[in-house]
């Protein structure tokens, strides 16, 4: 149980830095390739939106295995 809460406290703490990572560098692709534009933009609003229901997932993960202990 200490290993699967180990893991679990580990992707959440790399899930938000992730998407943030992979926002800046679409938005970095935007300005460096206008012609992509729309492209890379659905792909910055697809790593938020992962962001934000991996974020909603683990919180909920996290409340249920606080119940569990």
């Amino acid at each position: 149980m200490e290993t699967l809460k180990a893991l679990l406290l580990t992707v959440v703490v790399l899930i938000p830095p992730s998407a943030t990572i992979r926002i800046i560098l679409c938005l970095i692709q935007i300005n460096t390739d206008p012609e992509q534009e729309s492209l890379y933009k659905r792909r910055a609003m697809n790593a938020f939106i992962y962001a934000i229901i991996a974020e909603s997932v683990f919180s909920f993960l996290t409340i249920i295995f606080g119940y569990m202990i």
